[in-house]
């Protein structure tokens, strides 16, 4: 019995040490997975941090990209507009050539008739002497429109207010272009109230607005068609409406009459010469007296362009 339960006892001194064995193994194998799963938690900690870094760096890069692009888009859309600017240039520089031209080659005829050595009977001295008087009006506006466009570029529209009668203004645009539109066979029918039309303005600036609104109305109607200049006043502001018979503005176009330079679709401006500056300039004058000037136009029926102006003048400047 005694041998019996030494055996025993060794036994289990034998497994306890085996167990022991094991368990020291196991304790030392699980601070080996510690330590690698310690190491393996670093490493993704740096792969975490390497990630975040490299997605910073994607989205720096990608913000690079947008702005090189947003700067390249810039680039060519300024040197699409330098080369635009310089077409129009040289559109504008053969129009003026062609609007110059012509004018001046009816000074030369009608002087040359002038100077004949027989001199032309009374009735035809009129005539030429008219046609002469007309196409100097007509250079005098074109330098006119130049000389103010390049106030407007500068900023510097030169409006020199004071008390006008804006009735005396029309009828003096009105009689620049009656030879014109004699010519044309156009009538000129003005519609004002009774009276004078007292406001503060620049004559000279406003004469200039009727005139090239008149010499559109009638370059572009039909013959035997009247242009029509109707005009309201309140106590506030005075309104006058330019009226044509002529082709009218596609729907399209309205929005850009008043841009430098627009001439509208190639059928017309084939057929109705001029530079596009003259509803530039328009409403460049308009706006500096503080006024408004709009268009409305029907295809086939006309336009009517109408412009506000404020009876006690231009805003005073800041």
């Amino acid at each position: 019995m005694t041998d019996t339960l030494q055996t025993l006892v060794q036994a289990f001194d034998r497994m306890a040490a085996a167990y022991e064995l094991m368990a020291r193994r196991l304790a030392s194998q699980i601070e080996q997975l510690e330590a690698e799963r310690t190491g393996l938690r670093a490493q993704l900690a740096d792969f975490s941090r390497h990630q975040s870094a490299l997605l910073q760096s994607n989205q720096d890069l990608a913000r690079l990209t947008a702005d090189l692009s947003g700067q390249v888009a810039s680039l060519q859309h300024r040197a699409e507009e330098v080369t635009r600017q310089d077409q129009l240039k040289s559109e504008l520089l053969a129009t003026v050539s062609h609007e110059l031209r012509t004018p001046l080659t009816s000074i030369k005829g009608a002087l040359s008739v002038l100077l004949a050595e027989d001199p032309p009977a009374p009735e035809v001295r009129a005539e030429f002497l008219g046609i002469a008087h007309q196409n100097v009006e007509r250079v005098m506006r074109l330098i006119g429109n130049f000389l103010n466009l390049t106030r407007i570029e500068a900023g510097q529209i030169g409006i020199t207010p004071r008390s006008l009668d804006l009735a005396e203004v029309l009828a003096a645009a009105v009689g620049r272009m009656r030879g014109l539109a004699a010519e044309r066979r156009v009538s000129l029918d003005v519609e004002t109230p009774p009276g004078p039309l007292p406001l503060t303005g620049d004559p000279e600036m406003l004469e200039s607005v009727f005139s090239n609104l008149l010499d559109n109305a009638v370059k572009f109607s039909p013959e035997g068609a009247p242009v029509i200049v109707r005009v309201e006043a309140d106590v506030r502001a005075v309104t006058v409406h330019v009226r044509d018979r002529g082709p009218g503005i596609p729907p399209e176009e309205v929005p850009r009459v008043f841009e430098r330079f627009f001439r509208g679709s190639p059928a017309v401006t084939r057929r109705v010469p001029g530079t596009g500056l003259g509803l530039h300039i328009s409403k460049a004058i308009v706006q500096a007296h503080g006024g408004r000037i709009g268009v409305e136009s029907r295809i086939g029926e006309g336009s009517t362009f109408t412009v506000t102006l404020p009876r006690e003048g231009p805003p005073q400047p800041a």
